[in-house]
Parts: structure tokens; C-alpha cells; sequence
């Protein structure tokens, strides 16, 4: 299966291979196209907003490598989530991974 990521949704596309499609000649294939809503954090716009506490079951399976552009919006190869909160005068952000 190949997963196609397009800002906003996700297409997820599937082609039933034959031999006629393999070897290039014309033929019927089937084709199955789901579309998803683009998971929240996904990519900076719509970035989950968190305040204090602790968030279980995070998880970057399913996300794309998207970071590449956009203003603020940097990271290493791998997968990404992104993630936004409002920090109140005098106070101190602590974040552990």
C-alpha cells in the first residue's frame, strides 16, 4: 500500500497488481481510495494544544516527515508531531520526553 500525505487530508491509495499491469500492457485493474482526516499535530497548523499534565499513549506511527518547511517548523528525518501551548507570564516550561 502506498500512503500519499497531502495537506489537508491523507489519500491512502491501494492497486490491485495483475500480470497485465506488470508487464505494462492494457488491462482492468481495481482501485480503492480511502480518505482520513489528517491526525491533530501533524504538521504546525493544526498542532494539539496541551497545558500541565501528563499525556499518555503518544505515538508518531502514522505521521509523516513533514517538518521541512514552515516558519518555526525544523526537525531531524523520522516521523512528526507537533504540539502548541500558550506560556502565562512567570512561568517556566518543563518537557520530558
Amino acid at each position: 500500500m502506498d500512503t500519499v500525505n497531502s495537506n489537508p487530508p491523507m489519500c491512502r491509495r491501494r492497486e490491485k497488481s495483475n500480470a497485465a499491469a506488470t508487464s505494462g500492457a492494457a488491462g482492468s485493474f481495481d482501485l480503492t481510495v480511502t480518505l482520513e482526516d489528517v491526525p491533530p499535530g501533524e504538521n504546525c497548523s493544526n498542532a494539539g494544544a496541551i497545558s500541565e499534565g501528563v499525556l499518555t499513549g503518544q505515538t508518531t506511527i502514522g505521521y509523516a516527515n513533514d517538518s521541512g518547511s514552515g516558519t518555526g517548523c525544523t526537525g531531524t528525518a523520522g516521523a512528526d508531531r507537533f504540539y502548541s501551548f500558550v506560556l502565562q507570564s512567570g512561568k517556566v516550561l518543563t518537557a520530558t520526553v
